[in-house]
């Protein structure tokens, strides 16, 4: 984390002040958005599961344009406007609130709008990195914002808790909203100018229907990157099944606080930290494959687990089962999105990345949508254990894929 030497690029620095605290503040809304529906709205299974399937309904339908466009245009203008969108539509929230307006389609219009802006950033960050800091650098780059992403689940969502707890679920918010402000402003100060972009035709719907096209055929035609694509989002189905229920779970049937929630999901950013810390040591043992599908088992695992919270020690369950979750989960994120981006040429980065946002985060929509009916007709437990099983089935199948035979044992070796 403090080695290095991104540490002495103060523009790569600039980028990671403003994502840590981005990050932050989305942690803390991560658990004041739902709780605002569950405790405040009276919200139910499916309807909390229908505020997270709002949220990301636009990766279903934009991402691809999004890839395509960001390959065309500089990245850094349009991150900065998507900072300054989501800021106003979180800070508009809390005011719905004072005004007693707030009610369950305003937070699915918010959702949405934050939807919108979030496939833009993302994207756009994703593609901006390797031309800021240089493909030889991209490993040390990415290890040290997901150390900054792990560091903000560490302390968002406790701090979130305590602001929920003291001040409600809507107020919380605005913490949110002064972070992406801090990131438009960090992004504005990055001095160095970004690679000039590919020379091309003019833009037109015929046009980025061909260059889409030429994105997913990259992606589909690399065994390792279908294999990677088609077996991580079923993986990522059964686990985003589950985001909307973990709290509906949590709240009705165990009867948590925002503030005990928010130190187990605290827990959790310790743990990804930890993952973090110990990838290399565990791919040099393992084989970059076999992480993969190790750490998805566990985290499979860890979901099936969290139902026997109700059967006794629910606290001391909840948390075992988020630790297991953050410590797996980062080490399989960090690996696979670095695989995907060495394996790809800059002139596709944009849309890989956009191909990969479409499949892994346009499912989330559908599988809340899914997680939050089977909640509602079975219960929210037994929706978590199905969630599970499809995760679990998911990592069997990468272990027998191309994916999962890598044998390396570093991310640098993939070629």
């Amino acid at each position: 984390m403090f080695r290095g030497v991104l540490w002495r690029d103060s523009d790569f620095l600039k980028l990671w002040i403003g994502q840590t605290a981005s990050a932050s503040g989305a942690a803390i809304t991560s658990l004041a958005l739902p709780t605002a529906a569950i405790l405040g709205l009276h919200a139910g299974p499916f309807e909390v599961g229908l505020l997270v399937a709002f949220q990301r309904l636009p990766f279903l339908f934009l991402t691809l344009f999004a890839g395509a466009l960001l390959d065309r245009i500089r990245r850094r203008p349009v991150m900065i406007a998507c900072d300054i969108g989501r800021g106003i539509v979180l800070a508009a929230i809390p005011v719905a609130a004072f005004g007693s307006l707030l009610s369950m389609p305003e937070l699915y219009a918010a959702a949405l709008l934050l939807g919108v802006f979030t496939v833009f950033f993302d994207i756009g960050v994703l593609s901006f990195l390797p031309g800021l800091i240089g493909r030889e650098q991209l490993s040390e780059g990415y290890n040290k914002l997901d150390t900054s992403f792990s560091i903000a689940n560490l302390i968002g969502p406790g701090l979130g808790g305590l602001l929920i707890q003291a001040l409600t679920a809507p107020v919380a918010l605005l913490a949110n909203s002064a972070t992406y402000l801090l990131s438009a402003a960090t992004l504005a100060l990055i001095r160095r100018p970004e690679p000039a972009m590919e020379v091309r035709e003019g833009v037109s719907i015929r046009r980025i229907a061909a260059e889409i096209g030429e994105g997913l055929t990259w992606v589909f035609r690399h065994a390792v990157l279908r294999s990677q694509l088609l077996g991580l989002t079923v993986a990522f189905f059964g686990f985003l099944m589950t985001a909307p229920l973990i709290l509906v779970f949590a709240y009705r049937t165990l009867h948590f606080s925002p503030a005990l929630m928010g130190t187990i999901l605290a827990a959790e950013g310790v743990s990804s930290l930890a993952g973090l810390w110990a990838s290399s040591a565990v791919v040099r043992r393992l084989g970059l494959g076999r992480t993969i599908w190790v750490t998805q088992v566990l985290t499979a695992g860890a979901l099936l687990a969290v139902p026997l919270a109700q059967l006794g020690l629910p606290v001391l369950v909840m948390a075992a089962t988020m630790i297991v979750t953050g410590f797996s989960a980062s080490i399989q994120d960090l690996n696979q999105v670095t695989i995907r981006q060495v394996l790809t040429p800059d002139r596709l980065q944009g849309r890989m990345n956009a191909t990969f946002r479409l499949f892994f985060w346009g499912s989330w929509p559908v599988a809340s949508f899914v997680g939050g009916f089977l909640g509602d007709r079975l219960g929210p437990s037994t929706a978590i254990v199905i969630g599970g099983l499809i995760a679990l089935a998911a990592a069997l199948a990468i272990a027998l894929s191309a994916l999962g035979r890598l044998p390396q044992r570093s991310v640098a070796a993939v070629t």
